[in-house]
């Protein structure tokens, strides 16, 4: 369990004695329980608030080996990174390769990545993704030389 969960949670039960304690009714002392009450509401709080903003503003940076299909004809063979949309986002598919070098599909959304096609045949791809909190803030994929097409032919063929 991480600092920021500890906080949210001491935050809830400080809410939660503030707000039992102010609702006892005791015969004396009626004014200073709401007082302690609410002192305690208000600290947990602050300490809720100062819990969910750790959470929310927290960075974490993680890098993956990746692999691709692979097309392969007698001519020549290429890195292939997939790419396709669900709604309005769209996306870059890839094989994640975990310890073990077992591989799982994951993707990142295009319009935080930055795609660079400057890796050698002897280097291996990769992805850097730098997250705050659980959303993706980039994401920097490495792939081999010629990956990335710059110009297209559309033209239909004869």
């Amino acid at each position: 369990m991480n600092l920021e969960e500890i906080l949210i949670i001491i935050g809830f039960v400080l809410v939660m004695v503030g707000v039992i304690f102010s609702c006892l009714n005791g015969e004396s002392d009626n004014n200073i329980k709401i007082a302690i009450g609410v002192i305690f509401i208000v600290g947990g709080f602050i300490v809720l608030t100062l819990g969910m903003y750790m959470s929310l503003t927290k960075t974490s940076t993680e890098e993956y080996n990746i692999c691709s299909v692979k097309t392969q004809s007698e001519y020549s063979s290429c890195f292939f990174l997939g790419t396709g949309g669900m709604e309005k986002d769209d996306y870059y598919y890839f094989f994640r390769i975990n310890e073990k070098g077992g591989k799982s599909i994951d993707r990142v959304p295009m319009q935080w990545a930055t795609v660079y096609d400057t890796l050698s045949k002897s280097e291996t791809p990769h992805i850097i993704i730098k997250k705050r909190g659980d959303s993706i803030d980039s994401a920097e994929l490495y792939v081999p030389k010629g990956t990335v097409i710059d110009t297209y032919d559309i033209s239909y063929p004869e």
